[in-house]
């Protein structure tokens, strides 16, 4: 057991991978510096709590893919408050599609892997929950009808 241990702390270090979250644009040469830093991929707001796709996600990921990240996510900060998560996830993928940025299996320049739900703040939810948690699952019903994949980033400290 104790050599189990062993190997396994030894081997945890190698799968690790640093990775970053990023809200504003950000240019390529910052994107090589994180990428001198040992940082291999980051994930992009695409979706404002402002109720809005982020007006600066697609050239974000553009730049992303240019200073040499090897993986582009994007996330999602919804709006509970606005209603109508379809449309909302809908309009953060239309939006993006605009600029021909897409999802993609094979990271490639211009695509994203996973969209991430960004669920934190609770002054940016209801005081239902059921109503919360109908209107995430509108976030992931969207997501499953256009086939994308899916996942929540979140921290402890939303949850308590």
């Amino acid at each position: 057991a104790i050599v189990a241990m062993l190997v396994a702390a030894a081997v945890a270090p190698a799968l690790a991978t640093l990775g970053g979250d990023v809200s504003e644009n950000t240019m390529p040469s910052a994107f090589k510096c994180m990428v001198g830093e040992g940082y291999e991929f980051v994930i992009i707001r695409a979706y404002e709590s402002l109720n809005r796709p982020d007006p600066g996600a697609p050239h974000c990921v553009y730049n992303a893919w240019n200073g040499g990240m090897k993986h582009v996510d994007v996330y999602m900060f919804p709006a509970p408050r606005g209603g109508n998560p379809g449309g909302q996830f809908d309009s953060m993928v239309n939006y993006l599609h605009g600029y021909n940025v897409t999802h993609s299996t094979n990271p490639a320049p211009h695509t994203f892997g996973t969209i991430w739900l960004d669920i934190e703040g609770p002054q940016y939810w209801t005081s239902s929950h059921s109503a919360n948690i109908a209107f995430i699952q509108g976030l992931i019903n969207a997501a499953s009808a256009r086939g994308l994949p899916l996942g929540v980033y979140t921290s402890e400290s939303q949850w308590t």
